[in-house]
């Protein structure tokens, strides 16, 4: 009997998994998000790109820091960082963000590239890096009593207050085993 039942839940078990894999791939293939590799991002002009964003993977006892900038009128829960400014680099972007938004002071020494998207966006690309941040300075803090800062897990993907980029990098971080 126990046999015959462990037979049956492989029978239905593998079609459920196929049919979940099929299902998340035209997920992926509909969304026209793909990751890609720094080469192949880091090739297209500016012409090409609609903007650049750098954002902060700041992890801590294994959780992600979020940012809601309700001074912003934001509505979702996103990793701080934000725009490229004219001749600056993402990573001087991303210390200039990381100071206007939680107070945060990170030397370039300490940033280093995690992942890369590209996304088409009206006709042009939009491109977002993602850095870990492993050492900072000072207390991480709102800078603006309207924003809100979330310690969040895997278990916060699912939630309508997570933006995409939120999303994006709680699912990469949980994928290199760095959040619970």
């Amino acid at each position: 009997m126990i046999n015959e039942m462990k037979k049956l839940t492989y029978f239905l078990l593998i079609p459920a998994l196929v049919i979940l894999a099929t299902f998340c791939a035209l997920i992926l293939a509909k969304s026209g998000k793909r990751t890609t590799d720094a080469t192949d991002c880091s090739s297209l002009t500016k012409e090409q790109l609609s903007s650049e964003r750098a954002l902060g993977l700041i992890v801590e006892n294994r959780r992600l820091l979020a940012v809601k900038l309700g001074s912003q009128d934001e509505k979702n829960y996103s990793p701080p960082g934000g725009h490229v400014e004219v001749a600056e680099s993402y990573v001087q972007a991303l210390q200039r963000e990381l100071q206007e938004e939680i107070g945060l002071k990170v030397d370039a020494a300490d940033i280093s590239q995690f992942k890369l998207i590209c996304e088409p966006r009206y006709g042009s690309i939009e491109r977002t890096t993602y850095y870990l941040v492993s050492k900072w300075s000072g207390d991480i803090s709102a800078e603006n009593s309207q924003d809100r800062l979330k310690w969040v897990s895997y278990g916060y993907s699912t939630n309508k207050r997570a933006d995409t980029e939120l999303k994006t990098a709680i699912l990469a971080l949980k994928v290199a085993n760095l959040i619970d």
